[in-house]
């Protein structure tokens, strides 16, 4: 998805005008070249998703001593229309104010109970029994406790970003209001583009929304074939499941 960095970086610069430097956490697989971001950290590919973002940070906080408070954003979740950002200044305010180490923005609607509130901003604050107790897309976090999340999740050998989101630690996280200017799943599901995406997109995002198009257009026949495979599965299962019962 390396190819995306450049037009989404390109819509960032409309849709968050004062959003800070950008740094990459991959894999060498790829050698997608960009003049968007500061940096790219690449690791090996064989890395698990956890090891990798593991030594990303690692090595961000080397290069970076200083630099303890972070939005950490999964490639997809890119802010596809304005970020009110007034708002989002008063959600960094409280943020900083009540010494949080984890606030999450979902990208989708739900029904958290926001029963806090500070700088005018509601929040809630994540139950100990949700399953997603950690869950991530965007977030504000403090570095040093997103690397500790890593570090309790490669303890507990999980690998991807999935797994990530049951961790959950005695410290509490907390969940904004202000719903994330994208579509639920972001502009990709599965390493495939998020039709959704496409017709939500700002319109001055024109570069980004024409490589999404191009690709999702390039994925049918892919798409055709998985849906055909996996019908074919399940119909071979369900009759070898019938000669058994018989």
């Amino acid at each position: 998805m390396e190819k995306f960095i450049d037009p989404s970086v390109t819509l960032m610069d409309i849709t968050w005008k004062n959003h800070g430097k950008i740094y990459v956490i991959s894999d060498n697989k790829s050698f997608a070249k960009t003049d968007k971001c500061e940096k790219i950290y690449r690791y090996d590919a064989n890395l698990s998703w956890m090891d990798l973002l593991h030594q990303g940070l690692l090595d961000f906080k080397k290069d970076f001593k200083n630099s303890n408070i972070v939005y950490f954003m999964l490639e997809d979740l890119t802010p596809l229309k304005h970020i009110d950002l007034e708002r989002l200044q008063l959600i960094e305010d409280a943020f900083i104010d009540l010494d949080w180490s984890f606030l999450y923005f979902p990208h989708y609607e739900n029904e958290f109970f926001f029963n806090i509130t500070h700088k005018n901003q509601l929040f809630s604050e994540t139950s100990d029994d949700w399953l997603f107790y950690s869950q991530i897309g965007v977030g504000l976090f403090k570095l040093d406790y997103l690397i500790e999340l890593c570090k309790l999740g490669l303890s507990n050998k999980l690998k991807s970003p999935w797994e990530f989101e049951y961790i959950k630690t005695s410290t509490k996280h907390y969940i904004s209001s202000y719903k994330w200017p994208t579509v639920r799943d972001g502009y990709s599901i599965q390493n495939h583009v998020n039709l959704q995406a496409i017709r939500y997109i700002d319109k001055k995002g024109i570069l980004l929304w024409r490589m999404l198009f191009k690709t999702y257009l390039n994925q049918i026949p892919n798409r055709i074939y998985r849906h055909f495979f996996r019908s074919k599965m399940k119909s071979l299962i369900m009759n070898f499941k019938n000669m058994l019962n018989k």
